[in-house]
């Protein structure tokens, strides 16, 4: 993806709509429970251990961008205008679809706006603006960084409090929370592995030990969620978060899959036009799949539940990327998506 500092690179681009289109998959997966069919839970099991990487797949990619370019506080500030700007309109439109013309203050949208994301989809952008802040900062302590700095960084302050996480929710104790107080932000570790591996070169026993990593982090995030169903018919939400053990380890090991596959060539004109919708879709996918739901995919999710959902993840994400497409040709507006 092409920001403010030259090529398109392939990987990176792929790796951005396939995060896009797993954040699609994690805020529609849902509807599935609408509509009965047999093993419907296991299904929905699949898909949603999945698409808990997208967030730090994003994550990886801005650090793989910004991290060891030249990034000063003009920059800063302009990369977080252009988030701020659509966060602060389209929070103020679903402020007004909740609360109606007539009831509109301002003085209580600010407040809302400064407590939270309108819609938890949102929370993603509150936190872009903050990595934005602090990137100076993060550039100039990894500038001098070895090989072995990068990967006890990430030990300590990524994959370190995903275990200490993991023992929580799975063994009768829990350790001090006073031990990592003074950690770097666990998302930070993933910022700055982005930063590392875009430099890795491609290496075949690196490759084979990632898809190994992948498929057993997969597999841990399914059984985690459905084991508790077949004893309670209850599936289990303790690992939904995205510095989750699993998560973490199926995210970084599926950013360097992608990156060896694809290499760091420049992406052909489709792949990249694509890519540059991916933010745009993420503001407004919230919107618009129940919609597309409720319009065309009632009857056929009803024929078909598996099939149906497959195919509402891909309409949904075509038509966003076509909306976001043709928003994009507006040059004021395409300055924001």
């Amino acid at each position: 993806m092409k920001n403010f500092f030259g090529k398109n690179i392939l990987y990176i681009d792929v790796i951005k709509i396939i995060a896009c289109f797993l954040v699609i998959i994690n805020h529609t997966s849902s509807i599935m429970f609408n509509h009965q069919a047999s093993n419907v839970d296991f299904v929905y099991t699949l898909y949603f251990s999945i698409c808990k990487m997208a967030v730090p797949l994003f994550i990886m990619c801005t650090g793989a961008l910004i991290l060891d370019k030249s990034y000063d506080y003009k920059k800063v500030f302009k990369s977080i205008f252009r988030v701020f700007v659509p966060l602060l309109i389209l929070s103020f439109i679903i402020y007004i679809k909740n609360v109606g013309f007539s009831n509109i203050n301002i003085i209580y949208f600010i407040g809302d706006f400064i407590y939270g994301p309108s819609v938890t989809a949102l929370w993603y952008l509150y936190m872009l603006i903050g990595l934005y802040l602090v990137t100076p900062f993060i550039q100039k302590m990894i500038k001098d960084f070895k090989d072995k700095d990068y990967i006890i960084f990430a030990s300590i302050f990524l994959l370190i409090p995903s275990l200490i996480n993991l023992v929580k929710v799975y063994l009768p104790f829990t350790p001090s929370p006073y031990f990592t107080y003074a950690f770097f932000p666990n998302l930070l570790g993933y910022y700055i592995l982005g930063s590392y591996f875009s430099k890795l070169k491609r290496n075949k026993k690196c490759l084979l030990i990632s898809i190994i990593v992948f498929i057993l982090s997969y597999i841990g995030m399914i059984l985690s969620m459905y084991i508790p169903y077949l004893k309670d018919g209850v599936l289990s939400y303790a690992l939904d978060n995205y510095v989750a053990l699993p998560v973490a380890l199926m995210a970084i090991s599926f950013f360097y899959i992608i990156k060896y596959i694809f290499g760091k060539s420049s992406s052909p004109r489709f792949i990249s036009e694509v890519a540059k919708t991916t933010f745009g879709i993420y503001l407004i996918h919230f919107v618009l799949n129940y919609k597309i739901y409720n319009m065309v995919f009632i009857p056929i999710l009803e024929s078909n539940v598996y099939v149906g959902i497959l195919l509402l993840y891909i309409v949904t994400f075509v038509v966003c990327s076509i909306i976001i497409w043709i928003l994009r040709r507006i040059p004021i507006i395409k300055d924001f998506l």
